[in-house]
C-alpha cells in the first residue's frame, strides 16, 4: 500500500502527517485501519467500524511499538466520546486535559494472550 492509501482513513491531508510512521492494520487480508506513530505518540484510524477484537489491535499493533518506547501516549479531542472509550478499552489511562484535548498514556498492555493470525501489522514498519 502507498503512504497515501495508509493515511486515507485519517481524513486529513497527507502533509499533516509528515514525520509520522503509518502502520497498517490488516483484518482478514483487508486494510482495516492505520496506526500512526511519531516517537511515543500514536493515533488510530479505521476504514470502517472495527469488527475485530480490541485486544488483538493492542497485541498486533501496540505491543511492538510499546516494546520499542516503553510507553505510549495519545490525545483525543474532548468532544469525541467514542474515541475516548476506544483508547481506554485498548488500555490507555487518562493522564490530564487542556482546553481542547484529553491525554492518555499506555505503559503496559492489560492482557497477555496468544495472537490471532488473521490480524497483522507490517512488522518492518515497527521494528526499523
Amino acid at each position: 500500500m502507498t503512504r497515501e492509501e495508509l493515511l486515507a482513513p485519517l481524513s486529513l491531508p497527507v502533509e499533516s502527517f509528515e514525520g509520522w510512521e503509518p502502520v497498517p492494520l490488516m483484518f482478514d487480508g483487508k486494510h482495516a485501519g492505520t496506526l500512526i506513530v511519531k516517537g511515543m505518540e500514536v493515533h488510530f484510524a479505521f476504514t470502517s467500524r472495527p469488527g475485530m477484537c480490541v485486544r488483538r489491535i493492542g497485541r498486533q499493533m501496540l505491543a511492538p511499538v510499546l516494546d520499542r518506547y516503553g510507553m505510549l501516549t495519545t490525545r483525543v479531542p474532548k468532544d469525541m466520546t467514542g474515541a475516548k472509550k476506544f483508547v481506554q478499552r485498548v488500555g490507555f489511562k487518562f493522564t490530564w486535559q487542556d482546553d481542547d484535548f484529553e491525554y492518555f498514556m499506555l505503559t503496559t498492555l492489560p492482557w497477555e494472550r496468544k495472537t490471532k493470525e488473521n490480524v497483522t501489522c507490517h512488522p518492518s514498519l515497527l521494528l526499523s
